[in-house]
C-alpha cells in the first residue's frame, strides 16, 4: 500500500501546446544535423527524438539539460516563440 499503480504500461502522449512548441523549436535549433547523430549524442533513440520533435513524447529534465548543453542554449530558448 502507499504506492500508486499505473493504469497501463503506456505513457500518455504529450500532446499539449508546450510539448509541440518545444518540438518545433528543437527541430529548428537542430538545423541540418541528422536526427540519428543528434539522438546518439543525447543517449536517446532516433525514434524518441522524433516523437519529442513532434510533441508526442514527454521529455525528462535530464534530457532537456543535455539538449541545452549540446545546442549551447538556455532552457528558455527551447520554449521561445519565433
Amino acid at each position: 500500500m502507499g504506492q500508486s499503480k499505473r493504469r497501463s504500461g503506456k505513457r500518455a502522449p504529450a500532446t499539449g501546446s508546450l510539448a509541440k512548441r518545444l518540438g518545433r523549436r528543437l527541430r529548428e535549433l537542430r538545423g541540418d544535423e541528422p536526427l540519428e547523430s543528434f539522438a546518439k549524442e543525447l543517449g536517446i533513440s532516433k525514434s524518441s527524438l522524433s516523437r519529442i520533435e513532434r510533441g508526442e513524447q514527454n521529455v525528462l529534465i535530464g534530457t532537456l539539460d543535455l539538449i541545452c548543453e549540446r545546442l549551447g542554449v538556455d532552457i528558455g530558448d527551447l520554449f521561445s516563440q519565433r
